[in-house]
């Protein structure tokens, strides 16, 4: 009867318009005892899998990352910012994977490595995200880190649709190494 049940139910929401989509959460990879990657969109209950997944010596990570959730990011970051670990960008880091990026005690990123930021939007609906708790949220956090004001700047008055992609110079205001 559950089973009949659920199938009903089913085809009432797709019937509806409902399409189901696969959520993609974050990968992390032990690269070696040092090094860990960070690979995907970090989504809900990533900040447990990545404290479950770093080992005691890893010092180093590598993001890849077109970002995600704002509180799983933040969660992480703090955790790459007290453990001192270094951060190093290869392909593209943008929206919450920034502030991981900024949260390193050294920074390190290829030339052609993507970083990007902008105002945060809603998961649920990719759309801006008018509660001003959020877009607070990143500043602190970015300032805690000691990002410039001007980017802090670019972060605040990018709309969530587009992306500001950080140049040389922004990177260079950060102390970022290239590779």
């Amino acid at each position: 009867m559950f089973f009949r049940a659920s199938l009903f139910l089913f085809g009432v929401l797709l019937a509806a318009g409902f399409t189901p989509t696969t959520v993609e959460a974050a990968t992390f990879t032990l690269l070696s005892p040092q090094v860990v990657a960070l690979d995907g969109s970090i989504d809900l209950g990533d900040c447990d899998r990545w404290k479950a997944t770093v080992g005691a010596s890893a010092n180093t990570v590598v993001l890849n990352s077109p970002g995600g959730r704002i509180g799983q990011g933040n969660c992480i970051s703090r955790f790459i910012a007290a453990r001192g670990m270094k951060t190093f960008v290869q392909g593209r880091c943008a929206s919450i994977c920034f502030v991981l990026f900024a949260a390193g005690a050294t920074k390190q990123a290829c030339k052609a490595a993507k970083i990007g930021v902008h105002r945060p939007s809603d998961p649920a609906t990719k759309q801006e995200n008018s509660d001003p708790y959020f877009l607070q949220s990143i500043l602190e956090y970015t300032d805690r880190y000691g990002v410039p004001r001007a980017i802090q700047e670019r972060l605040s008055e990018t709309p969530a649709k587009d992306m500001y992609w950080l140049n040389e110079a922004d990177l260079a205001s950060m102390n970022v190494r290239p590779c």
